[in-house]
């Protein structure tokens, strides 16, 4: 009889990480009722693009990363606060205020998280280039890098097509 396997850890996706976080957005922002259910599903786009990718933009163009789960922890952080001390009841649109809310932080906290990331990025490098030598391996994703590449994505600008040109051939 073979022995089992061991089991490997899973690395959590951006992907993975933006439907916790949009999860988190529904259960704090958003009620059970269907009408609630329809108001998160068309803000969907923009609460991921103001509030969910926003902070991996602004960390991916100071070269600033986290792991998963601290992105998690820094945003959820941000939006329980946003539960705590806001005036939830006089949103007029959600996806704007929480959009705001979070930049706002990020003007006010941004250099502690800038500085945070920094120092775990060089203490992740020395780690991370110490076990590919012993292991063999290469570097984890960058989920922030990832984030950060959707919402350039979201932002790029759409194309204007042209009508296209009816032309009859003449039969002579």
């Amino acid at each position: 009889m073979k022995p089992p396997k061991a089991q490997r850890l899973k690395q959590q996706t951006g992907e993975d990480l933006q439907g916790a976080l949009l999860g988190f957005i529904q259960g704090k922002f958003y009620g059970q009722a269907p009408a609630e259910r329809v108001a998160f599903l068309k803000d969907r786009r923009r609460l991921r693009e103001w509030v969910v990718l926003w902070p991996a933009t602004w960390l991916n163009e100071r070269g600033v990363s986290f792991p998963p789960e601290r992105y998690q922890e820094i945003v959820t952080g941000i939006l329980m606060d946003a539960v705590r001390y806001g005036n939830t009841e006089a949103i007029a649109y959600r996806p704007a205020w929480l959009g705001k809310v979070v930049q706002s932080h990020f003007r006010l906290q941004g250099e502690s998280i800038y500085e945070e990331g920094k120092a775990l990025r060089t203490a992740m490098e020395l780690t991370l280039s110490t076990l590919a030598v012993v292991a063999g391996h290469s570097r984890p994703r960058d989920v922030v890098a990832d984030m950060a590449a959707a919402a350039a994505l979201l932002k790029a600008p759409k194309r204007k097509t042209q009508p296209a040109v009816k032309v009859q051939l003449n039969l002579w």
